[in-house]
């Protein structure tokens, strides 16, 4: 069921699709990975975050990021 909905999900997205979760929750980083997503560089992490997503700064120190594979990091 998940899976079916992540793919709905994905032709709803006009652009990239980027998953936030916590590290140590490895059944949800394997599940998007299994899916495409593959996790950002850490020291992207902070700033993904907090532009989109509205979360407390320690919530931000203790995430991962992961990104489709859509994605590139433009502040390259």
């Amino acid at each position: 069921m998940g899976s079916l909905l992540l793919a709905h999900l994905r032709t709803l997205a006009r652009g990239p699709v980027l998953i936030g979760t916590w590290p140590d929750a490895k059944w949800a980083i394997r599940f998007y990975e299994k899916h495409g997503f593959h996790l950002v560089a850490p020291e992207q992490q902070e700033r993904l975050l907090k532009r989109y997503w509205k979360v407390l700064d320690r919530q931000v120190a203790t995430s991962v990021v992961l990104a489709d594979s859509t994605w590139q990091d433009v502040s390259k």
